[in-house]
């Protein structure tokens, strides 16, 4: 999925719905694999982005990063950071408009700040990349006009979780 071309034939091919449908009503490990397509599929592709969202990807992949295992949680957040990313036009923020009123927000700041127990810690790896692709999401939808996302995020507290990432300090809820 890294070729660009490749990305439009697996879009042209017809590969959102299943992969919407998968991330809504699939296993565990199909709930991880196609959020993670997801992400891939809308890489620096607004027309992608709205389709996704259009098919209601959003939701879902909200409950997954609230509920999903730590490796679902990682691709949900990769695909809301897709999702976010920096594309400047009118479907691009109207993706995340989407986002933020699925209520994407409280979920990423709490990806930020998970501290797993003792037997967690196997899967740092995951938990680790959840935490730089929730801060990427939350970046992404900071970084644009909306002051309704801007000022969600900051009356969360993701600013001290953020910088406590930004430190490698473990991240609390302080």
């Amino acid at each position: 999925l890294d070729n660009g071309e490749n990305r439009a034939k697996i879009v042209g091919a017809g590969a959102i719905p299943p992969l919407v449908e998968l991330v809504t009503d699939g296993t565990a490990g199909e709930k991880e694999v196609a959020a993670s397509a997801l992400a891939h599929l809308a890489v620096d592709k607004s027309d992608v982005k709205v389709a996704i969202a259009e098919r209601g990807a959003i939701p879902p992949l909200v409950n997954l990063l609230k509920f999903g295992t730590n490796a679902a949680k990682a691709a949900a957040a990769g695909a809301l950071a897709s999702l976010s990313s920096n594309t400047t036009d009118h479907g691009a923020d109207s993706v995340r408009a989407q986002i933020w009123k699925a209520g994407a927000i409280q979920p990423l700041i709490d990806n930020l700040v998970t501290t797993p127990s003792l037997s967690l810690r196997l899967c740092w790896p995951s938990i680790i990349a959840t935490r730089v692709k929730a801060a990427e999401a939350l970046g992404h939808l900071a970084s644009h006009n909306d002051r309704h996302i801007k000022t969600e995020i900051a009356l969360r507290g993701a600013s001290g979780p953020l910088v406590c990432l930004l430190n490698g300090d473990e991240a609390s809820k302080s």
